[in-house]
């Protein structure tokens, strides 16, 4: 069984790439659990807020998706957590956007796509291989 990575291990994958992430109102939250953890109490997971123009990784209980307190939820199996693993030092988004096309990464939008587009999501979730069709407005 692979561990959740750190928030400090994220912390790094987010500054590197914080051109990306700087569109974000402040905010907004991407939450990151292991899919054999969400349905035990107490589960954990790390939790990515815009804060100032950045993303700031820090942990957080998982209380359930309903009130996981999170705009985008990412779920992942153990390989996909392997995966993420190995590459956090590196570029690890390209990995991310692999794990979400083969589905070892579910990618969970928790808020409506408008909501989303207008915190500035757009090229945060199409970086990690999620798409959005057509407009909402």
């Amino acid at each position: 069984m692979t561990a959740l990575p750190s928030p400090s291990r994220w912390q790094g994958l987010l500054d590197r790439h914080s051109t990306l992430f700087g569109e974000l109102d402040d905010g907004c939250r991407i939450g990151i659990a292991r899919r054999a953890d969400v349905n035990r109490p107490g589960a954990a997971m790390v939790v990515w807020e815009a804060v100032g123009g950045r993303l700031v990784a820090g942990d957080r209980p998982f209380p359930g998706y309903r009130d996981a307190g999170v705009d985008v939820l990412l779920v992942g199996d153990d390989e996909a957590m392997t995966e993420i693993s190995g590459e956090l030092e590196g570029d690890a988004l390209p990995v991310l956007k692999r794990l979400v096309r083969r589905g070892n990464l579910v990618c969970y939008v928790l808020k409506r796509q408008c909501e989303l587009l207008d915190a500035g999501y757009e090229d945060v979730l199409q970086s990690m291989g999620v798409a959005f069709a057509g407009a909402c407005r």
